[in-house]
């Protein structure tokens, strides 16, 4: 019994599933790792230890939003990077404010 071609089948579910995706940006607040590190001053690596820490303690509060992916144009010299629009989840950040 011959198996059918799945291949072909899965990179058209997949493409259609990227395609779909729309873009959530994150509302007034909220932060992603490399602006809070670049607001402060410090690598984002820093940032991103220290926001780490921080949301475990409770004193910020971390969400992800959906945010378009910069594609390469196709004449660009840069030979890396994705060739088609596509979106990807971003962890945001924001400070808790105790009442």
């Amino acid at each position: 019994m011959a198996l059918p071609n799945l291949t072909g089948d899965w990179a058209t579910a997949l493409q259609n599933h990227i395609a779909d995706r729309t873009e959530r940006p994150a509302p007034p607040g909220w932060l992603t790792t490399r602006a809070i590190a670049k607001l402060l001053n410090i690598t984002p690596t820093h940032a991103s230890r220290n926001l780490s820490e921080m949301v475990k303690a409770g004193k910020v509060e971390m969400k992800k939003f959906s945010s378009a992916v910069q594609v390469r144009h196709p004449s660009s010299l840069i030979t890396s990077g994705p060739r088609r629009p596509y979106t990807r989840l971003t962890p945001f950040f924001r400070l808790i404010k105790k009442a």
